[in-house]
């Protein structure tokens, strides 16, 4: 669909598995994996202070695949206009967010044009929660990784559990800088033990050494990928 909303309407979406009416599970969830409500709230907030920090003027919406009432499910039309109109995408593995990602748009003229998804998620060492829906051991970068996206991710912290989930607010804090910090915050540093992408069958220097010579030829000065101390 060739359609793309002028600036003024982008907005930033936030994905909650809750029904954000209620506050109650959302009766389409199958699954766990729900944040920690009073953590949600931080979420939101320091989201919101970030726009703020940033001078960005998109709103900040919270879909939760229903409408206003809180109880019918939100139209397909409705969704599509909704994720189209989003400049970022945040919030957990799941399928209110892999199962609209088709809608965003696909004409970016530029890197920046990109739309950007934050995805929390299980670490790779956290079995109990990866099991209890083997599908979030994947990752939508896997899925999209040829769409016009920006991918970043934030890591389930150690007290999650398959039902209830939490993530560091540093973490998000520093993933936030980076997407929207401007190019002296667009700094990853990479950590291979806490990381939930796996590398190619490769060495880990010469996978590296790889991307960062892809980046060069393709003149993408905005994120450089550094090993954590």
């Amino acid at each position: 669909h060739s359609e793309t909303p002028p600036s003024k309407e982008k907005i930033v979406l936030f994905y909650t598995r809750v029904n954000k009416k209620t506050g109650e599970k959302n009766k389409d969830e199958m699954n766990g994996r729900i944040l920690n409500a009073e953590k949600e709230k931080l979420v939101l907030a320091r989201i919101q202070d970030k726009l703020t920090q940033y001078n960005r003027k998109e709103k900040l919406v919270v879909f939760d695949g229903l409408n206003d009432d809180g109880e019918t499910t939100m139209s397909i039309e409705d969704q599509f206009r909704l994720f189209r109109s989003a400049s970022t995408i945040i919030g957990p593995h799941g399928a209110g967010i892999g199962g609209n990602l088709v809608w965003t748009s696909p004409f970016a003229q530029n890197c920046d044009d990109r739309v950007q998804l934050l995805e929390f998620r299980p670490r790779l060492d956290d079995d109990d929660l990866a099991l209890s829906s083997p599908s979030s051991r994947g990752s939508y970068f896997k899925n999209f990784r040829k769409w016009p996206f920006e991918y970043h991710q934030v890591l389930y912290s150690e007290n999650s559990t398959p039902e209830i989930t939490d993530i560091d607010i540093d973490n998000l804090d520093d993933a936030l800088d980076a997407m929207w910090g401007g190019p002296d915050k667009r700094h990853y540093h990479f950590n291979l033990t806490e990381s939930a992408w796996n590398f190619p069958n490769m060495d880990e220097a010469v996978y590296m050494q790889n991307l960062m010579e892809s980046k060069e030829q393709n003149r993408d000065t905005r994120l450089k990928i550094q090993f954590a101390a």
